[in-house]
C-alpha cells in the first residue's frame, strides 16, 4: 500500500487561482521527488475559504474555485515533467475548514506525494 511520504501546502490570494513566484519556488523544491515517484501517485487537493465570492468572480462557487486551483497546480506539474498518469486532483471547496493554528488560510492547494517507492537515479 502507498502512504503519504511528503506534503506541501500552497497558499493562494482570495478568489485567485494564480501561482505567484513564492508558490512556484515552493513547488520546485518538491518537483524532483514528484518526477521520480514510482508505484504511487500525486494528489493535488484544492480548497477555498467560506467567504462569499465577489459578484464579478469568474468562478461559480467556492467548490469551482477550489477545483480550478487544484487543476492549475496539476497542469503546472505536468508541464514541468510530472507524468500526467500519476496526478490526481481533488477539490473540497469550503467543506474542509482547517483550524487557524494549522495554516493561516483555507485558500490553498495541498500536494501529497503518495508512494511506496522512490527511484534513486
Amino acid at each position: 500500500t502507498a502512504s503519504v511520504v511528503s506534503e506541501l501546502q500552497l497558499e493562494f490570494a482570495a478568489g485567485s487561482i494564480e501561482l505567484d513566484k513564492k508558490t512556484i519556488d515552493d513547488i520546485e523544491l518538491l518537483l524532483p521527488a514528484l518526477k521520480q515517484t514510482r508505484g504511487g501517485f500525486i494528489e493535488v487537493e484544492g480548497y477555498a475559504d467560506n467567504e462569499p465570492l465577489k459578484r464579478d468572480s469568474p468562478y461559480s462557487s467556492n467548490m469551482d474555485l477550489s477545483a480550478r486551483r487544484a487543476v492549475r497546480v496539476a497542469e503546472w506539474l505536468i508541464k514541468n515533467g510530472v507524468p500526467a498518469r500519476k496526478v490526481r486532483t481533488f477539490s473540497y471547496g469550503d467543506s474542509h475548514i482547517w483550524r487557524s493554528d494549522e495554516i493561516g488560510s483555507n485558500r490553498r492547494v495541498v500536494i501529497k506525494l503518495a508512494s511506496d517507492r522512490i527511484r534513486n537515479d
